[in-house]
């Protein structure tokens, strides 16, 4: 049962590559992340424009929320989501190179607070 989320607000660094970002992200990025121990999903989803029931338009950072499950206590999950950034960036699948396509510009870590139905 997924305990952590991580929450990631990101944008493409060159609106020309959009498309080298989403097929990254998907090809390359989604699997790294689902191989973590403990992590269930990776799902990024296009932040709109949209305002609910009449309010006002997009009030959060970033092109794209990206949001990622453990079955993990916050600890373990933040240490095994640390641990794959550094494999990650010695790869050269994140930073310079490949991964240099996106920038986190905020990002949360939120816990199941009610019990599961």
């Amino acid at each position: 049962m997924t305990q952590t989320i991580f929450l990631f607000y990101t944008v493409c660094k060159d609106k020309n590559r959009e498309k080298d970002l989403s097929d990254w992200y998907n090809d390359i990025h989604i699997p790294d992340v689902e191989a973590i121990p403990g992590f269930t999903r990776c799902v990024r989803y296009r932040i709109t424009d949209l305002g609910l029931a009449g309010g006002a338009t997009r009030d959060v950072p970033g092109d794209y929320l990206s949001v990622v499950e453990s079955d993990d206590v916050p600890e373990v999950a933040i240490k095994n989501l640390q641990i794959a950034s550094e494999q990650w960036r010695a790869a050269g699948r994140i930073g310079v190179g490949a991964g240099d396509l996106f920038q986190v510009v905020s990002s949360s870590i939120v816990v199941r607070e009610n019990p599961p139905a």
